[in-house]
């Protein structure tokens, strides 16, 4: 893998650990990341659409795990960087949509007494 592609995912890795998100959640991200190199190496080497799917997997579990844990904003980045990247480098699009929305606190309706 080239090193503009290592430097791009290393970036982003940095984010993910200076954005102080909770530690079981920054570890999926972080596990998910660490795939990413495989899977670009062998999409650059055969351009076979599982490799793209993978990845479109890995950035999609990223994003939720950034969303449920109130870092949209990170998720939204991180999915504008890796749709840069695959334009800037032919790559097939990973055709994102937008994250849904963080799942709501459920409020308790209280009665009067």
């Amino acid at each position: 893998m080239d090193s503009d592609l290592q430097k791009e995912l290393a970036a982003i890795q940095d984010l993910v650990e200076a954005a102080g998100i909770p530690d079981r959640p920054r570890q999926t991200i972080l596990s998910s990341l660490k795939q990413l190199p495989l899977l670009y190496q062998e999409l650059l080497r055969t351009y076979e659409s599982r490799y793209v799917n993978e990845i479109v997997r890995l950035v999609t579990v990223m994003r939720q795990a950034l969303t449920n844990n109130g870092a949209r904003e990170l998720a939204e980045a991180i999915a504008t960087r890796m749709t840069a990247m695959h334009s800037r480098r032919g790559f097939p699009s990973l055709g994102l949509k937008p994250a849904a929305p963080a799942p709501a606190k459920k409020r308790v309706k209280r009665t009067a007494k």
